[in-house]
């Protein structure tokens, strides 16, 4: 009787040694060449503690925060109050959502290498001084979080800007 109870636990245990089916990405797999089908992206532009005067600043520099959601929603706010959840703004078609990955990939900001990646996303803190980008980007169990200074001393900051620059485009941010 023992054996069989024994026998049974076994049976009914087994289905969840199995594996998942879910695919996950592994460290060191480049991104996909296709724009995942759950990307979303959040950017956030931080003015340095003293802000910058509002004159003819770069939209690509301007305080702001940008989400995209996995459906294509793009969500924007413009001001030093762009910390809290953005409005939508439009719904991205299929060519716009893959611009902006194709921007992504050019740009190396995806790279594994990348000296901008942040291994621990709730403890980053933007500069004080300088004008920061937080990037977060998401895709099939994938996620990486970028801090970039916006000073245009690197390539890594000229692509975060010419990303941001694109999303202020698309949701329709003056020039």
């Amino acid at each position: 009787m023992r054996k069989l109870l024994v026998m049974l636990c076994l049976l009914v245990l087994l289905p969840a040694c199995g594996s998942s089916n879910k695919k996950l990405t592994l460290e060191g797999t480049p991104p996909p060449e296709r724009r995942p089908d759950d990307l979303a992206i959040a950017a956030t532009v931080f003015s340095p503690r003293t802000p910058l005067p509002d004159v003819n600043l770069p939209r690509s520099i301007r305080p702001s925060r940008y989400i995209i959601e996995a459906d294509g929603v793009l969500r924007a706010s413009q001001g030093t109050d762009s910390v809290t959840f953005p409005a939508r703004v439009r719904q991205l078609n299929p060519r716009q959502a893959d611009q902006l990955w194709e921007i992504l990939l050019d740009s190396g900001l995806l790279n594994e290498g990348n000296p901008n990646r942040v291994n621990d996303p709730e403890s980053a803190v933007r500069s004080g001084d300088r004008t920061t980008a937080m990037i977060f980007i998401s895709y099939g169990g994938t996620r990486t979080t970028l801090r970039v200074l916006l000073d245009r001393a690197t390539p890594d900051s000229i692509a975060a800007e010419k990303f941001i620059d694109r999303l202020a485009q698309l949701a329709w941010v003056p020039g």
